[in-house]
């Protein structure tokens, strides 16, 4: 009888649980002494007998305290109020690596980075599709063509973008990376649920007020600004109203009025390229915020750069350094509740666009809540892409089906015969 497993948990973090292999105890063999015992690892069955479980049922409890100090991969602290995305990732790792250990052969002999027809010693336990060869430090992808005899067979060199090399003799091609030590995505699935948050969750948006566009006679500029031209290399082409400005060294003015309290925002984009910009309001000390944002692409922003400024007139002034500052506009904000849908739709509702940055990066919710706080009721078309796979299992689902029936016929043709 296999023992009861222990109460400490196995792996690095101690995620794994009932992993076995069925075997049994045989009498050893020379030059053990007689009675000795041993597992029986040989004669078939140990090459065929394959570990299994693995199962995990364990259920974690995260509390992220968002009070607490915010580091950055360097140690440096962020300020939460410059967050603009929090994702928990699971990475799990359920490979078939068993299977995958025994997908493979060995070469026969050395190959060059061109060669495409391969002796290897036994073909047989080769199924096809995407192999890696190589070394613990580099490694090659190659695809299976064909198996052209027992111990030849003709790969693709360099498959899925990667350097073709040359491999010795003895160098084994395989389903398992040999840097990674897996092979591939597989599929998983869990559980999130009970998610609470406490503390001030309340969502506030701004009120009707008009943007200040760059364009906008109250911006006064100085120093060298240059104005957004398509296709003149600028990082983005999604500018409020179609325009905006950038410098590195510039500096902005804007003198503007509003008539009760606010917040103050700044239109801008984030990106690797950005520097930072002093900020003074009304001559008070200069606030220093970071655009640099090291995300593929970059990105716009709407970036607080003051709260609970006074009703009346106020003078702002941004000085750009180390970077580009990219101006779009300024806007001053009244913090409110989200209102209610100012007409609602029972048979109206947008597309979703499954496959670019709005879908696939938001939750089923959220595309949810936006569609109610728009008013929108009806039947939502939501398209599944064509540069992102959106997978779908069917779980206790059926589809329609339907048998079609052909009926001929004949018709007269113009000779009185039956056509």
């Amino acid at each position: 009888m296999t023992p009861a497993l222990p109460a400490a948990r196995y792996g690095k973090l101690g995620n794994l649980d009932r992993v076995l292999v069925p075997s049994g105890h045989v009498d050893a063999a020379p030059p053990d002494p007689p009675g000795a015992q041993q597992l029986d690892w040989t004669g078939g069955s140990g090459t065929s007998r394959r570990f299994a479980g693995g199962d995990n049922d364990t259920k974690y409890h995260i509390t992220l305290d968002l009070t607490q100090p915010l580091l950055d991969k360097a140690g440096n602290t962020v300020p939460m109020n410059a967050c603009r995305k929090i994702y928990m990732v699971f990475a799990p790792r359920f490979e078939a690596t068993e299977e995958e250990l025994e997908d493979g052969c060995f070469l026969a002999s050395g190959v060059t980075a061109s060669d495409t027809v391969w002796t290897v010693d036994d073909t047989s336990k080769l199924t096809g599709g995407r192999y890696f060869i190589g070394l613990p430090t580099s490694e090659e992808r190659v695809r299976l063509v064909s198996v052209d005899s027992a111990t030849q067979i003709t790969v693709e060199r360099g498959y899925q973008g990667s350097a073709a090399g040359s491999w010795p003799s003895g160098t084994r091609m395989k389903k398992v990376s040999p840097v990674s030590g897996f092979s591939s995505d597989v599929e998983w699935s869990c559980t999130v649920s009970n998610i609470a948050v406490s503390g001030d969750a309340s969502l506030k948006v701004g009120g009707g007020a008009a943007r200040i566009e760059e364009s906008d006679s109250r911006c006064k500029f100085t120093g060298f600004w240059e104005s957004y031209k398509y296709g003149a290399g600028w990082p983005s082409q999604w500018w409020s109203m179609g325009h905006s400005k950038r410098t590195v060294t510039g500096q902005v003015t804007v003198r503007y009025n509003y008539a009760s309290a606010h917040d103050l925002y700044l239109g801008t984009f984030l990106s690797t390229d950005a520097g930072e910009i002093a900020v003074s309001v009304d001559g008070d000390a200069a606030t220093t915020h970071n655009l640099y944002l090291d995300e593929y692409g970059g990105t716009t922003a709407n970036l607080r750069l003051r709260s609970g400024v006074s009703a009346g007139t106020h003078t702002v002034t941004i000085t750009a350094s180390g970077g580009y500052l990219y101006f779009d506009y300024l806007w001053p904000l009244e913090p409110q509740d989200v209102p209610d849908p100012p007409q609602e739709y029972s048979d109206v509702s947008l597309a979703i666009d499954f496959d670019t940055d709005h879908g696939y990066k938001k939750p089923p919710a959220w595309h949810l809540w936006q569609l109610q706080k728009l008013g929108f009721k009806g039947h939502a078309d939501v398209y599944m892409g064509v540069f992102w796979n959106n997978k779908r299992r069917r779980v206790g689902a059926t589809y329609p089906e339907v048998d079609p029936i052909v009926w001929t016929k004949k018709r007269a043709s113009l000779d009185g015969e039956a056509g």
